[in-house]
C-alpha cells in the first residue's frame, strides 16, 4: 500500500513539472528585454535657488520603448520629488552626498530597473574654478570663473562678486588674494579667501560658500588698535599659523587654537625674531602639501646678503618657529656651488624670483619639494634648484642644492612675470611672460633658450599654473582678458575652453586690468 503511494506521487510530481515547463513555453520563452538606467555616475554639483535638471540614458535590450509606456519614479536621500522621465526641481537648501535614484518601471512585465547617483546642493560660489582679481582708476573686482569639478576646461563667468555680495566696493589698492584652508575640510566646509589690502581695516577674509565678509584684520590682533598704523603687504595663511608682513618687512603671527577652524587664536603685536633679531621678509613661498614646513621666505635688505630661511608649522608647539637651512658643504662642493651664493648667504644678489616645484620623477605627496631662485647681480642671472626634504622634526629642515648655472635671456627677465609650474610631474617649465609673449623653458635645459609659446593681444600681468593636476595655466592680461592653456605635453600651450568658438575668442572678459590669479581648490589641496 505504502509502495503504491509512493508510485502515485512520483506520477503526480512528473504531470505538475510537465504543466510547469508547458506553461513557462507559453509565455516566457521570449527574451526579457532588460532596460539600463544611467544616470552619469558622476556627482552632480547645484547652487541653491537654481533648477536642477538631470536626464537619464535609459537603453533596452532588444527594443525601444515608449516613454508614457514606462513609469518613473524619483527620489532624493528615500523621499519621491518627481514622476516624470526628466528630473527638473528647484534646489531649496544646502546638503552634500544627497542620493538621488530613478525606479523605471515597465507595467507589462511588473520589472523595475534602478539607477543612482548623487548630488551636493551648494551656495552659489562654493565651486571649483579660477579667482581672478582686477582692476581699474575706480575700484578693484574679484571675479570667479566657476567649475563644477577640478578637471574642468568650460568655466562660467562671474564678475565682480565681492561688490555683488558685499554691497561695497573693493578698494583698488588691493593687493592680491589668498586661499586657505582648514582640517577636516570638505565640500560643504569649504576654504576661505583672504583679500590683502595695505590697509589692515581692508583686509578681509571671505567665508568660501558665498564670498562674504568673514573677518577684518584688525579683529585678529589681541590689541586691535595696533593696526591703526600697519601697512600690510602680505599674508601667508599655514596649518597652524598666519603671518603678516608689513611693508617694512616686520612678520606679525597668530598660533591657532585649533587647525579645525579659521580665525582662533591672535596676532601678537611683538614681530617675529630668529637669532635674537627681527627678521626682515622681503618676499615668501608657502608650499601647500609640505605639511612639517609650509613656509620659506628671503629675509634681509635686498642684495645686501640676503638668505632663505623657513618657518616652521610642524605642529602647535613649533609653528612659528624659525630655522636655517641644514646644507652639507659637501653638497655644495659636489653641484659645484663653490663660490656660487647659499641659502645661508646669498652674497650681493638679488633675489629676482622664489618659486618652487615638485620633484621631477616623483607624486605630489612625497614630502619634497624643489625650491628655484633666479638671482642677479650686475647683468649677471643665477639660476639655482634646492631639493628641500619634508622636516622628520620640529628643529630642522635639509635642502640638497642640485642646480647652480648662468643664464644667458636676462634682457627677458627685466620687468617679466616668471613662475615656475608646481606640481607638473615630468613637465619641468619655468614660465615668463615678457608684454604680450609668453615663453616656456625645460627646467632641465635652463641654460638654453626659452621657447616661444604664444603672442597674446595685450600685456601679461599674471601667471597661475596651481591646479589640482597642474595640468592648466591662468593667463592673465592687462586688457582683462583671462585665458586658461593646457601645460599637458601633447597640448602645450593650447587655449581650453568653448570647442566651437576659435581658439582666440576662448577667453573670458574682466574688468580692468588683472594683476592676481589663484585656482581655487575648495577644501584640502594637501593641507589635511
Amino acid at each position: 500500500m505504502r509502495k503504491n503511494i509512493y508510485v502515485l506521487l512520483l506520477l503526480s510530481l512528473v504531470v505538475f513539472l510537465g504543466s510547469c515547463y508547458s506553461d513557462k513555453g507559453n509565455y516566457d520563452y521570449e527574451d526579457v528585454n532588460e532596460i539600463t538606467v544611467d544616470l552619469g555616475g558622476a556627482k552632480y554639483t547645484y547652487v541653491v535657488g537654481n533648477v536642477a535638471r538631470l536626464e537619464p540614458n535609459i537603453t533596452f535590450a532588444t527594443q525601444e520603448i515608449a516613454e508614457s509606456e514606462l513609469e518613473y519614479n524619483w527620489t532624493l536621500n528615500g523621499e519621491f520629488i518627481s514622476d516624470k522621465r526628466v528630473l527638473e526641481f528647484t534646489v531649496e537648501k544646502i546638503a552634500s552626498q544627497v542620493e538621488c535614484q530613478l525606479r523605471v518601471t515597465n507595467p507589462k512585465t511588473g520589472l523595475t530597473y534602478i539607477g543612482r547617483t548623487a548630488m551636493d546642493f551648494t551656495q552659489k560660489y562654493n565651486l571649483y574654478g579660477w579667482l581672478v582679481l582686477s582692476k581699474d582708476e575706480q575700484a578693484s573686482y574679484l571675479n570667479f570663473m566657476t567649475a563644477t569639478g577640478t578637471d574642468a576646461q568650460i568655466y562660467e563667468e562671474h564678475l565682480n562678486v565681492y561688490q555683488e555680495q558685499n554691497r561695497e566696493v573693493l578698494p583698488k589698492e588691493t593687493l592680491g588674494l589668498l586661499e586657505h584652508f582648514r582640517s577636516g575640510g570638505s565640500s560643504s566646509n569649504p576654504s576661505s579667501v583672504w583679500i590683502v589690502n595695505p590697509k589692515a581695516d581692508k583686509c578681509v577674509d571671505l567665508e568660501g560658500a558665498a564670498f562674504t565678509k568673514d573677518l577684518v584684520l584688525p579683529d585678529a590682533f589681541l590689541e586691535p588698535g595696533f593696526t591703526d598704523n600697519l601697512k600690510v603687504k602680505q599674508i601667508a595663511e599655514l596649518k597652524w599659523l598666519t603671518v603678516v608682513v608689513d611693508q617694512d618687512g616686520k612678520a606679525y603671527t597668530r598660533k591657532k587654537l585649533s587647525e579645525k577652524a579659521f580665525h582662533t587664536g591672535k596676532f601678537l603685536s611683538t614681530p617675529l625674531t630668529f637669532e635674537n633679531k627681527e627678521v626682515k621678509v622681503d618676499r615668501f613661498l608657502i608650499i601647500p602639501e609640505m605639511r612639517a614646513l609650509n613656509m620659506a621666505f628671503v629675509e634681509g635688505e635686498k642684495g645686501q646678503h640676503q638668505r632663505i630661511l623657513a618657518l616652521m608649522d610642524y605642529d602647535k608647539q613649533s609653528a612659528g618657529k624659525v630655522l636655517q637651512f641644514t646644507v652639507k658643504q659637501e653638497d655644495y662642493d659636489k653641484n659645484g656651488f663653490y663660490d656660487a651664493p647659499k641659502l645661508d648667504d646669498l652674497l650681493d644678489y638679488e633675489v629676482v624670483y622664489l618659486g618652487y616645484a615638485r620633484p621631477r620623477t616623483t607624486g605630489l605627496t612625497d614630502g619634497t619639494y624643489v625650491m628655484t631662485l633666479i638671482l642677479k647681480r650686475g647683468s649677471e642671472y643665477l639660476y639655482q634648484e634646492y631639493s628641500v626634504n619634508k622636516a622628520s622634526t620640529s628643529n630642522q629642515v635639509t635642502a640638497i642644492p642640485s642646480v647652480n648655472k648662468s643664464i644667458h635671456f636676462g634682457n627677458l627677465l627685466e620687468g617679466a612675470v616668471i613662475y615656475t609650474a608646481p606640481y607638473i610631474n615630468n613637465r619641468t617649465y619655468l614660465l615668463i611672460a615678457k608684454g604680450n609673449d609668453l615663453y616656456y623653458i625645460d627646467r632641465m635645459t635652463i641654460d638654453k633658450d626659452p621657447i616661444k609659446m604664444k603672442t597674446f593681444d595685450a600685456e601679461i600681468t599674471a601667471l597661475n599654473a596651481e591646479t589640482s593636476q597642474g595640468n592648466q595655466l591662468g593667463v592673465g592680461l592687462a586688457n582683462g582678458k583671462f585665458f586658461v592653456l593646457s601645460l599637458k605635453t601633447e597640448g602645450l600651450g593650447t587655449i581650453l575652453g568653448d570647442p566651437d568658438k576659435e581658439e582666440a575668442e576662448r577667453y573670458y572678459q574682466v574688468s580692468g586690468r588683472i594683476f592676481d590669479i589663484r585656482y581655487r581648490f575648495k577644501y584640502s589641496n594637501g593641507w589635511t
